[in-house]
């Protein structure tokens, strides 16, 4: 339900939304092709010292470089529109709907909260936007590629491949569920902090008045602290998964060299097709890694998500009309 109300902001930018993946998924085909041109510059040209084929395959991959830059680019302005536009459309949303509740209806969520709500969460909500047209299509589209491509130069090497993706799942799954209960205890802090923070500002009289500072102060610092406890909880959960991932990508790769290394010797792969077989197990674990840097961006988004909800889905107590 918090979606589907959010993503409805997303309508105007239809148009955005369809071409960018479309664009990104351009890129990404064309940017499956290079290790098999790489692999023939190897086995027709340099291996045979043809430097015509070497140039003329040189010149094939400079424009498969420059057409999918060009995508890239188309990609990068439309994500960048339809994002930047979602984002101005929900804050409006948000503060129109906030201007047209109670005064018990906001005080039952909160100013501070309420004031995070219509900043941070509707900033994270744009980015991840951004995110999701920019790298949803193209990650595991280079990631299913990239198997396949793999399956097509050596069906038994890719059991390294088919062996490794698991783990990589595994990693990304248990962040995820750790990660979401952390960043709302993050953002529930982080309300916390805004509304001591409110009352030091609006009753600064007072408090001088009643020689209270320095309890204010102390009472700022512990919030403080337990909103960066809670940070620094999330902050190295999530810092754990890229060397969890680049510990299993290094792993995949020696036992790549280690086995490739033994078919050139037996003649049942080229020295071209291990590279290549390298840069799409690569490609591949890149791709997961990408992924599983999305899964952190868009488990903040869900719970922002569920925030910025909430107050739309708030209906004013009392009716204009």
């Amino acid at each position: 339900m918090r979606l589907s109300v959010i993503l409805g902001y997303l309508k105007p930018y239809t148009k955005h939304c369809i071409m960018a993946p479309l664009f990104k998924f351009i890129e990404a085909v064309l940017e499956l092709f290079l290790p098999l041109v790489m692999a023939n510059v190897i086995d027709k040209g340099a291996a045979r010292g043809d430097a015509g084929y070497v140039l003329g395959m040189g010149a094939v991959m400079l424009l498969i470089v420059t057409v999918g830059l060009g995508c890239s680019l188309v990609c990068q302005y439309m994500a960048s529109v339809a994002s930047q536009g979602f984002g101005t459309v929900l804050r409006n949303a948000v503060f129109e709907r906030i201007n047209r509740l109670s005064h018990t209806q906001i005080d039952r969520l909160g100013i501070p909260s309420l004031i995070n709500r219509v900043t941070v969460d509707t900033q994270q909500l744009q980015y991840a936007v951004a995110m999701l047209l920019r790298l949803v299509v193209r990650a595991p589209f280079l990631c299913i590629g990239g198997i396949i491509m793999a399956l097509t130069i050596d069906p038994g090497l890719s059991l390294v491949v088919i062996a490794a993706i698991p783990l990589f799942l595994i990693v990304i799954i248990l962040v995820m569920r750790l990660t979401v209960r952390l960043h709302r205890t993050v953002q529930n802090r982080l309300d916390k902090l805004t509304l001591i923070l409110r009352e030091n500002l609006s009753g600064v009289r007072v408090i001088r008045a009643f020689t209270r500072t320095k309890q204010e102060q102390k009472r700022f610092s512990a919030s403080v602290d337990h909103h960066t406890q809670a940070s620094l909880g999330a902050g190295v959960l999530s810092a754990l998964l890229n060397p969890a991932t680049q510990l299993i990508m290094n792993a995949a790769i020696v036992a790549i060299v280690w086995f490739g290394g033994i078919r050139v010797n037996a003649g049942g792969m080229s020295t071209g097709e291990v590279i290549a077989f390298i840069n799409y197990v690569n490609m591949i674990l890149l791709a997961l890694m990408v992924v599983s840097n999305l899964v952190i961006t868009f488990t903040k988004a869900y719970t922002s998500a569920g925030r910025v909800a909430e107050v739309l889905a708030t209906q004013p107590a009392v009716s204009d009309s």
